[in-house]
C-alpha cells in the first residue's frame, strides 16, 4: 500500500514538470502495452511487399484499426534481422498484405537464426503461400 502510494505521488510531481509530463507519459504508455498481461505482442504473421514491389518479407501484426471509410487497417511491424524488435512500423491497407498460418514462433525462429533454421512446414507454408500469388 505504502509502494502504490509512493508512486502515484512520484508521478502527481512528474505530471507538473512540462517537458518531462509529455516524455513520462508517452513512455508509460508503451511500457504499459508492452507488458499488458494475457496479450500477444503480435497478433499474425503476414506477407508485405518490401522493400520493392515483387518481393516479399514476412511482417506481425501488431494492431489492427479502421480508417473514415470503413476500410481495415493494418499497423505491422517489418522485423530487421536478427533483432526482431528494431526495424519499420508501417500502416498497410489489409488487401495489401498476404495472410499465413505461420506461427509467431515459427517466423521469429527463422529471423533469430537469419534464415539458417527453417521451422518444420514454414517451407510448406511459404510455399502455398506462393502459388496462391501466382494464381
Amino acid at each position: 500500500i505504502f509502494g502504490k502510494r509512493l508512486i502515484r505521488w512520484v508521478e502527481s510531481l512528474i505530471g507538473k514538470i512540462p517537458v518531462i509530463k509529455q516524455l513520462y507519459g508517452g513512455i508509460r504508455d508503451i511500457t504499459d502495452s508492452l507488458h499488458n498481461v494475457g496479450q500477444a505482442p503480435f497478433l499474425q504473421v503476414v506477407l508485405v511487399e518490401w522493400p520493392r514491389p515483387g518481393m516479399r518479407t514476412l511482417a506481425f501484426v501488431t494492431k489492427e484499426i479502421t480508417d473514415k471509410n470503413g476500410k481495415k487497417l493494418l499497423i505491422v511491424l517489418i522485423p530487421s534481422v536478427p533483432n526482431p524488435v528494431g526495424g519499420f512500423l508501417e500502416i498497410v491497407h489489409e488487401e495489401n498484405v498476404v495472410h499465413t498460418d505461420i506461427s509467431v514462433n515459427d517466423a521469429l525462429k527463422l529471423m533469430l537464426s537469419m534464415g539458417k533454421v527453417v521451422p518444420q512446414d514454414i517451407e510448406q507454408k511459404l510455399t502455398e503461400v506462393e502459388n496462391k500469388l501466382a494464381k
